[in-house]
């Protein structure tokens, strides 16, 4: 029986019904609702590793009270199973038969995973949220791993962020994980993806251990398994942590390393762009004819890096259309490609910052009142146009030529979509439209 089945055994029945609670698998009624009989190893991992019951964890009680039950073997994983909690990983590469190389999200940290099953199925940029246990210094996972795209990065990034600023006065990123990692089970459920689980018994990884334990093998590189923590003294031994010292010079040499911090950081700047100056404010010098104003604002954030905020926004109807922002980007990659590749040909025209807001915010709130909102990356690129209101000093007018809203179909647009609402909001002769090459 694996030794993970034998602890389930001892769980108790109200245990059990939290940990499926925690997992919105538990109906009104308190009966238990699964897609498939797998699900139920999402319950066991759950009440075993995460749950205080009722100050403890399971496993902790195990390991405290009942360890002498076990054999010795059985004795070194339920140790080792005490520390680890879920987290988010990206897979940098495969080794054919044996596992994958991972990368922490969340701390920076680079392993090794050994997983014949992961060895032969995940590819390149897959995302897993698992419980990684380590053994003889070779690392598993715990038995369950819950797949995600490249295109779901971002957004459980932010999340957990989001609930670390919330929290951590209150609880530590271990406690904030344990109390959260039900999310990743709730999203995949919403996502419909399928659930990898590792097959391995207690045994094969115990013999598979002490067979790794004593290989020579270039497949799994030293630094693989060393890489240094944010936190910990500088390896070239200049006294400062890491973080504050050789860490910035290492990710620039390895664009890998440091994804999320890398995000998170970047997002706090971006967020304190009111304490950077103003370096260039432009625009296209044909907007008011084109109904396009594509506003390009960038910050000084000094050691020639700049903050940059760009902005598509369309004044005859549809408001901010598109929008993007960074920070830390060189001056030298901003005049080179950025400018280039924003004006093309055409040569922009600077302005004042409160000229930009005017616009901008302008062409949102006429956007607004006709039913459409900003796209959804404005939350965080309108700290680039800094926190001050706007002076309307100018005005502005916003609508088309004939003074009702313009609609202008791109490429990308689901025009049906948008010709629809704007007659249910203004009726057939409230605005005007243009469909390039199309009839409706």
């Amino acid at each position: 029986m694996p030794l993970l089945t034998r602890v389930a055994q001892t769980v108790p029945r109200e245990l059990f019904f939290q940990a499926a609670e925690d997992l919105r698998m538990l109906s009104k009624d308190k009966t238990i609702i699964m897609k498939n009989e797998d699900e139920v190893n999402f319950i066991m991992d759950r009440a075993i590793h995460d749950i205080p019951w009722p100050e403890q964890r399971w496993i902790e009680q195990i390991c405290k009270n009942r360890i002498q039950d076990y054999t010795p073997e059985q004795q070194t994983f339920l140790k080792a199973y005490l520390q680890p909690y879920i987290s988010l990983y990206e897979v940098l590469g495969l080794d054919l038969g044996r596992g994958v190389y991972l990368q922490d999200l969340f701390n920076n940290q680079q392993l090794f995973l050994m997983d014949i099953n992961f060895g032969k199925t995940a590819h390149n940029d897959m995302l897993l949220a698992t419980r990684i246990i380590t053994l003889k210094g070779l690392n598993y996972t715990s038995g369950i791993a819950i797949p995600f795209q490249q295109e779901d990065k971002k957004r459980l990034i932010e999340n957990f962020t989001y609930i670390y600023e919330k929290k951590k006065s209150e609880m530590t990123w271990e406690q904030i994980m344990r109390k959260y990692a039900p999310y990743f089970f709730i999203e995949y459920r919403k996502k419909g993806y399928n659930i990898s689980f590792s097959r391995d018994t207690d045994d094969n990884k115990e013999k598979r251990a002490d067979e790794w334990e004593d290989e020579k093998t270039e497949s799994v590189p030293a630094e693989k398994s060393t890489k240094v923590s944010r936190n910990a003294p500088c390896p070239c031994g200049s006294g400062k942590k890491y973080k504050r010292c050789c860490l910035p010079k290492d990710e620039e040499k390895n664009p890998t390393v440091g994804i999320a911090w890398d995000y998170i950081r970047r997002k706090k700047i971006i967020e304190s762009s009111d304490d950077f100056p103003v370096e260039q404010c432009l625009i296209n010098s044909n907007w008011q004819e084109l109904g396009i104003a594509n506003i390009v604002v960038a910050r000084n954030q000094g050691n020639d890096k700049l903050i940059l905020g760009v902005f598509i926004v369309d004044i005859f109807c549809l408001g901010v259309k598109n929008t993007f922002c960074n920070a830390v980007i060189p001056v030298e990659q901003f005049e080179n490609e950025i400018l280039k590749r924003s004006y093309r040909d055409q040569k922009p025209v600077s302005i004042g910052i409160n000229y930009a807001k005017e616009i901008i915010f302008g062409a949102l709130e006429y956007a607004r009142n006709i039913g459409f909102e900003p796209q959804e990356d404005f939350k965080l690129s309108k700290y680039v146009l800094g926190a001050e209101e706007a002076t309307h000093q100018r005005n502005i007018k916003f609508g088309g030529p004939n003074g009702k809203p313009l609609y202008i179909a791109g490429p990308d647009n689901d025009y049906r979509k948008i010709v629809n609402l704007l007659k249910e909001r203004l009726g057939e002769n409230g605005f005007d439209f243009i469909i390039p090459g199309e009839q409706l």
